[in-house]
């Protein structure tokens, strides 16, 4: 022990002696608040990119230029043909009739699991001592509210008088076999508990019953027949594992088994179809997963899925990712190239806009003109806080790289093309905000020094080299590390 608190002190000695007295600068601290607190003011406006604006309609060079430009926007994607076995315990379950007599039995064999106990809603009044009690008692006897004696003689508020509606095993041994006990409405003689001199009284009783066998037939069945699906359900879950281990196809051990085997001609990576839309009633997770990480012609392994069912399938035909052809995405190509066109069209008008203002127009004065809504900000920061709702962070950016008021920027947004100015630039001042100025500065510090630490670190494992002993891990913290 004696050893290993020196070698602390030695480590800790070195690191501090490196570290410890690791300071950011002032000019540091100053900088980067200056940088990180500073905010600046604008205004925004939206040139639309009209959906339903007229263009001209593209001529077929146009169109096929369009298509070659942008193949990935028309390559369909890599299809798999899949057959597959799915085994879900509650479609066993739905076809399972439990004998009346196994239900009878299960009923017996889990009829203390049906009890309800009885329950009871208990008040509670702890006092100092006996003379208390019998003062207490006496007053509530006579038919004072409880919660106003607890308050007068034992200073308890009206929370601590309720010890709720109880089991007989929610409460200590002593308080329990006085409480269920008394009758209702009836107030006990002093009781010894835990926390001291305690009075009780119930202030209402909720009997206890025992279920009938008709009363939880409906859930014996329901729970009987799910184990028995589950049961079912892992007993062909090994036949078909022996099935195909043996050499059988999917198609053949499914045929022996008695068990449907699905077909699906194509899905995606997304679960969808050729047609782009989903396809339904596909196993959970992980289903597609496997689907595209079995190679053509081979058969998973039986597999859990994510809602507790099994399935196995088998990749019969993969087809790679192709382009489609024109003819069959032109509308589409059509389409494209005409939003294309309305974009084209809102960046030349943000253009001129954009031009406008970095020639001494204000904002306010084109939007009117244009019928254009504007929105402001009087405290944008770099990390785009206090921004215009739809702001795009390329415009922040160009907005706190500007060197002067009255700059413009544009960039894509929602909906259209974002023209931003800059209206003013409010510089942070760390004189003016001591506490935060030194949060700062500790973050700093801690910073550097962690810098320092990691630096050490690193060159002492580049001249001294570093191995693990992965068995002596495993078997200290494996207890079967041997069978690894």
């Amino acid at each position: 022990y004696v050893g290993q608190i020196r070698r602390q002190i030695i480590n800790t000695d070195y690191q501090g002696s490196l570290a410890g007295r690791a300071k950011a600068p002032k000019i540091l601290v100053d900088r980067l608040y200056q940088w990180r607190g500073e905010k600046r003011a604008v205004s925004m406006l939206t040139v639309p990119g009209d959906p339903k604006s007229e263009v001209k309609a593209p001529t077929d060079a146009d169109i096929e230029a369009y298509y070659k430009g942008h193949p990935a926007d028309y390559t369909a994607p890599e299809y798999r043909e899949l057959s597959y076995v799915y085994l879900d315990p509650r479609a066993a379950a739905e076809k399972v009739t439990v004998a009346e007599e196994k239900l009878r039995a299960l009923y017996d064999e889990r009829k203390q699991q049906f009890i309800v106990p009885e329950k009871r809603t208990v008040l509670q009044m702890l006092v100092p001592d006996r003379a208390t009690a019998d003062k207490a008692i006496d007053r509530l006897r006579q038919g004072e509210d409880f919660v106003a004696v607890a308050k007068e003689l034992a200073d308890q508020d009206e929370s601590a008088t309720k010890l709720g509606t109880v089991t007989k095993d929610d409460l200590p041994a002593g308080l329990a076999d006085k409480a269920f006990a008394l009758e209702q409405d009836k107030v006990s003689e002093p009781v010894e508990g835990p926390f001291g001199l305690q009075i009780l009284k119930v202030t209402n009783v909720e009997p206890g019953k025992t279920p009938s066998f008709e009363d939880v037939r409906a859930q014996l069945a329901k729970e009987a027949a799910e184990e028995e699906g589950i049961d079912a359900v892992l007993a062909q879950t090994s036949q078909l594992e022996e099935s195909i281990g043996g050499g059988a196809t999917l198609a053949d051990a499914a045929q022996e088994l008695g068990v449907q085997l699905h077909k699906v001609s194509a899905v995606d990576r997304e679960g969808r179809g050729t047609n782009d839309t989903p396809i339904t009633g596909l196993p959970a997770d992980p289903f597609l997963q496997t689907a595209f990480e079995t190679g053509a012609g081979q058969d998973s392994l039986v597999i859990e899925t994510a809602d507790s069912a099994f399935f196995v399938l088998r990749v019969d035909t993969i087809k790679e990712p192709a382009l489609r052809p024109l003819d069959a995405v032109r509308d589409e190509v059509i389409d494209d190239w005409k939003s294309e066109q309305r974009w084209k069209s809102a960046r030349e008008d943000a253009q001129k806009i954009v031009d406008r203002l970095n020639n001494g127009a204000k904002i306010a004065d084109i939007a009117a003109e244009s019928k254009y809504e504007t929105t402001t900000s009087d405290g944008l920061t770099r990390a785009g806080e206090g921004a215009p709702a739809n702001m795009p962070s390329s415009l922040v950016a160009d907005i706190f790289a500007a060197k002067s008021v009255g700059r413009a920027a544009m960039a894509d947004g929602v909906g259209g093309v974002n023209v931003a100015q800059l209206t003013a630039i409010n510089m942070a001042a760390p004189d003016a905000n001591k506490e935060a100025v030194d949060q700062l500065t500790q973050s700093l510090d801690v910073g550097i020094t962690n810098d320092i630490s990691s630096q050490l670190v690193g060159a002492l494992r580049e001249r001294y080299g570093v191995t693990v002993n992965r068995a002596a891990i495993d078997a200290n913290f494996f207890n079967d590390a041997a069978s690894y």
